[in-house]
């Protein structure tokens, strides 16, 4: 938060709110695939001396293991989603609810940009719901097909506020729409969708923000992903190309891709 993202160096404005000198700071480094020294470890000898060439954030490694390009969104399905669109070179101010951030950068000179939105609960309200015996895990899928659609019921993941494009702490959970024939089954699959809804207003805004109007290509990851009735139901509501990748541990696949560019076993994305 103390970075100025044009110029990927530390923000002297933020640096004096904040009370901190920059001398205090570690150095910046632009890229994300570059030399960060080499291991020191204690306790396990043999690592000691290996060249370090790749570092990024979570959210970040996810994108360079999905490698965004413009325009393409990633989304994590974890306790929550976290999505992001790459914007391409020039960061974008949002003015709907979204954050500003650095997508990745692995080429001198060359920089990628994100929007990036949060849903605050998906994975966690199947927790949740498995907790007070909503949902069998076994035949979660199952249950929620069994049905034609939700029977216009709908389910607000916000436990604990709610975030992008929204960012009201004070929000709670609703379940909503329930009548004479609700069934469990139909709950069921009010809650899978529920991430999916979420994560659309997420996309709608990001689709305003960076002016996308064609339909927009989504990568997956995460433990929903595994789920097609929740990845077509994601399609369905954001008009997008779901792409998920064989590979589920895509942030480690992105730190390797970073360390591997740097060490020259890649010679490109």
């Amino acid at each position: 938060m103390l970075m100025d993202l044009k110029t990927l160096e530390w923000s002297q404005e933020m640096l004096d709110l904040a009370g901190i000198s920059a001398e205090n700071l570690p150095e910046i480094k632009k890229e994300s695939a570059a030399d960060f020294g080499t291991i020191q470890c204690s306790q396990i000898p043999e690592l000691n001396g290996i060249p370090i060439g790749g570092m990024l954030g979570d959210q970040q490694a996810s994108c360079l293991g999905h490698v965004l390009q413009p325009q393409e969104v990633k989304n994590t399905y974890g306790t929550g989603c976290f999505i992001l669109m790459n914007v391409g070179n020039q960061p974008v101010q949002s003015t709907h609810g979204l954050l500003s951030t650095v997508c990745y950068s692995v080429k001198p000179g060359e920089v990628f940009y994100a929007l990036e939105g949060a849903v605050e609960t998906a994975g966690a309200a199947i927790t949740w719901a498995k907790k007070i015996g909503l949902i069998n895990m076994e035949t979660i899928e199952a249950d929620a097909r069994s049905v034609e659609d939700s029977g216009d019921v709908y389910f607000v993941p916000s436990f604990s506020g709610i975030f992008s494009p929204y960012w009201d702490d004070q929000a709670r959970g609703l379940l909503i729409g329930l009548n004479h024939g609700t069934t469990r089954e139909h709950i069921v699959r009010a809650i899978l969708e529920a991430a999916c809804l979420r994560s659309d207003e997420v996309v709608t805004a990001m689709r305003k923000d960076a002016k996308v109007e064609q339909n927009i290509r989504m990568m997956v990851d995460g433990g929903m992903s595994v789920n097609d009735l929740v990845l077509q139901s994601q399609a369905d509501f954001s008009s997008a190309i779901i792409v998920r990748k064989q590979e589920q541990e895509v942030t480690g696949l992105g730190a390797a891709i970073a360390a591997g560019l740097h060490a020259g076993l890649f010679t490109s994305l």
